[in-house]
């Protein structure tokens, strides 16, 4: 583990995946929660975690799991850590939801009663990025350090199959046809946005369904090629690059 800033026992830890640029963070689930903490004010230091590491650290943090597969129990970051509550979160929706109850004087990222809405609208957002989710899958690997991208490729082999990267290679038709379909799952969202009367979903403030957006775009930004994000900067009137531009005024790194 590698830890970013001077250790102060009275600001939040917030536990993130570092990358092959140190200090970049690039996970669209851990950006969720270091958006809210930015969004909200909260100092906080980050505690950089390669992938092997997590499980075992959550644990020895007396964090929960996330999730459960195949009988087995699943830790993943973002974690945060709250030294003033001795509160251990997992799960960047959890840790809005305890932000937004503990420090209740602060800008709240699920405002007036609309966590339910929010959690709805995380499940359609990500229901609609499942035809290109094994392209994101794939082009995330090569932005991970060495023991990560290794614990990364192997895992996930696993799961969709040994050779399931190399479909998405420079030159291969299926990285082109899957690049044309992410703009097109992208237009859905965009008619989301134009549904409403500001630039974020609800209204001219962000909320964590804008974190949910940012996370997803700020990664693809991370591991595409220039010459691809150059493309999607354009993509919807140049909506995705103008939602993180603004939001990266606010972001703590």
């Amino acid at each position: 583990m590698e830890e970013t800033r001077s250790p102060d026992p009275h600001h939040i830890v917030l536990y993130d995946i570092p990358s092959i640029i140190p200090g970049r963070p690039w996970s669209p689930n851990t950006l969720k929660a270091r958006y809210t903490l930015s969004f909200k004010r909260i100092p906080f230091r980050t505690v950089w975690v390669e992938l092997p590491d997590i499980e075992k650290t959550i644990k020895a943090l007396g964090g929960e799991p996330t999730s459960v597969v195949g009988g087995r129990s699943m830790y993943t970051l973002p974690v945060i850590k709250d030294p003033s509550t001795g509160t251990v979160i997992s799960d960047s929706f959890k840790i809005a939801q305890y932000l937004d109850a503990t420090y209740p004087s602060l800008p709240r990222v699920l405002p007036d009663n609309t966590a339910a809405l929010v959690a709805a609208f995380d499940a359609a957002f990500l229901q609609t990025l499942m035809p290109v989710a094994l392209f994101g899958v794939a082009m995330a690997a090569d932005g991970l350090n060495p023991v990560s991208k290794a614990y990364y490729l192997a895992t996930r082999a696993r799961r969709f199959g040994p050779d399931f990267e190399k479909a998405f290679t420079v030159g291969n038709p299926k990285r082109d046809e899957a690049w044309k379909a992410l703009e097109q799952v992208l237009s859905n969202v965009d008619r989301w946005y134009a549904a409403g009367s500001g630039c974020y979903l609800m209204g001219d403030s962000p909320c964590f369904a804008d974190f949910i957006v940012a996370g997803r775009v700020k990664c693809m930004q991370y591991v595409v090629d220039e010459d691809m994000w150059g493309k999607a900067r354009e993509w919807h009137g140049g909506r995705w690059a103008r939602l993180i531009e603004d939001l990266d005024k606010i972001l703590v790194v």
